[in-house]
């Protein structure tokens, strides 16, 4: 028995490190025997597999067309509407008695979305809003009856702008938005047709925002020329004398950059996607025959990862502000009961990103942040730091084979400070035609410093899963 706490404490933790130690070491263990084990059988599934014919780059140092790489003018629009009525009835029995449920839930949604970008302007404006009403009767056992009505109300909304200056890499940042949620609910409750109880209550919650700030640098993603030249790489597998030149591989590119705008346009994105591209470059893609043309328009589905290409550095302060309503209502006694709370946040932050591409099989990436969050409504003076630094490697192992290791670390400071280390990798490997395998593993380790004691937390964590195809056929 301890009698000192400070000795005592120094004791179990001693030993939790200790079990830790050995935990960790024999968890590690089993860990890489397992992932060894699975890299070894997707290669040899792989080699055995009725693969597509697959073809990588022809010169993996030439990156010169991603630094010449500029986003093209472009943007789509979106109004719709969505409806939907649900309804759900259930039968019950218990002993010799039986009830019944019955649920009805009706939602409607119309939204509109609009999206432009180019080199000097990146816009986004969205309005989203949404009425639900929901019904549940629930007769229960014993003659009780409980009737439930819920009519719900959310509005959300949002506009930013970053506008960069003629010909320099200085930008200005803005925007605002929020989302207001309004909900009403009503219950009655009966037991042998009396009523028991009857309530209502009334929510409301508002959550707006204020952004605006100014930055340096610029990053691109240069995801549409990858693309352009493993098009012009499949071409030239395919040995039909066609060979894409520079204003190809440029025009190409562009024409890369809008492919999510035709899948928010169109039904039949691809169909119209490919036609434009045949206009855009010069060589005539609707005169290959139709296996070759499966095979160049597949560059869709590489899996590429998200490549970027620059840096930039954003100084930026936010204002939130929250305000909360809640009202009770007895119909019976005739008592009611409301509280409305209000919360306006400080919050500046600086971040910074960094992107290179190695060559085109490798790229690395640095990002870091630090912010301060003032709850300016709050006599606690309630406030604290967050610091988050995060490192990433993206290696393209085969033109089917992805790794992305990465490193990060968060911090938040206050009075109960808290911290996280986390480092893991992703791996997915694409068998065309048969087999898709992917796993990732992770280990992250958490001290949190309470008021009376320190909390530590190691975890791994490993996933791996796979799909195949028994039979793709045509009959």
């Amino acid at each position: 028995m301890c009698f000192e706490f400070k000795s005592c404490q120094f004791d179990i933790n001693l030993n939790l490190s200790e079990f830790n130690q050995r935990f960790l070491l024999n968890l590690s263990r089993t860990v890489m025997k397992r992932l060894l084990l699975l890299l070894l059988t997707s290669i040899l599934i792989s080699t055995a597999a009725s693969a597509q014919e697959s073809v990588g780059f022809s010169d993996t140092d030439n990156i010169q067309p991603l630094l010449d790489y500029r986003l093209p003018a472009w943007g789509y629009t979106n109004l719709f509407w969505d409806f939907s009525l649900n309804s759900d009835l259930q039968g019950i029995n218990l002993d010799e008695e039986s009830r019944s449920l019955s649920e009805i839930n009706a939602n409607l949604s119309p939204s509109y979305y609009r999206f432009y970008e180019s080199e000097n302007r990146l816009s986004t404006r969205s309005l989203s809003p949404r009425i639900n009403y929901s019904r549940v009767n629930n007769p229960g056992f014993a003659q009780d009856d409980n009737l439930r009505r819920n009519l719900q109300f959310v509005l959300n909304g949002s506009v930013s702008e970053r506008f960069y200056f003629d010909r320099k890499d200085l930008f200005i940042v803005g925007g605002f938005g929020g989302f207001l949620r309004q909900n009403r609910l009503k219950q009655l409750q009966r037991t042998d047709n009396d009523v028991v109880s009857e309530m209502e209550r009334l929510t409301r919650f508002l959550n707006s925002y204020v952004s605006s700030g100014i930055g340096y640098g610029r990053i691109r993603n240069v995801n549409p020329m990858i693309r352009s030249l493993r098009m012009n790489e499949r071409l030239n597998e395919l040995d039909t004398g066609e060979q894409m030149t520079i204003d190809d591989l440029r025009n190409a590119s562009e024409q890369f950059t809008r492919v999510s705008g035709y899948d928010e346009v169109y039904d039949r994105p691809e169909k119209y996607f490919w036609g434009d591209m045949d206009s855009e470059i010069s060589t005539q893609l609707m005169e290959l025959n139709p296996f070759d043309l499966f095979y160049l328009t597949d560059v869709l589905t590489e899996i590429i990862g998200q490549r970027l290409e620059g840096w930039e550095v954003i100084a930026r302060v936010n204002l939130i502000h929250m305000v909360s309503y809640s009202k009770n209502e007895n119909k019976i006694t005739g008592t009611e009961f409301s509280q409305l709370d209000r919360s306006t946040l400080l919050n500046p932050s600086i971040f910074g990103r960094w992107y290179k591409n190695l060559d085109l099989n490798n790229q690395i990436g640095l990002r870091a942040n630090i912010s301060y969050r003032h709850d300016l409504s709050n006599d606690k003076d309630f406030s604290y730091y967050e610091l988050g630094a995060r490192a990433e490697w993206l290696h393209n192992i085969t033109d089917r084979f992805l790794a992305q290791p990465f490193i990060s670390y968060q911090r938040r400071i206050n009075d109960l400070n808290f911290s996280d280390f986390t480092a893991g990798s992703s791996f997915n490997y694409f068998v065309e035609n048969n087999l898709s395998i992917f796993s990732s593993i992770q280990y992250s380790y958490t001290r949190n410093e309470l008021n009376i004691f320190t909390e530590t937390r190691n975890r791994f964590q490993f996933n791996a899963g796979m799909r195949y195809y028994m039979r793709r056929g045509l009959f």
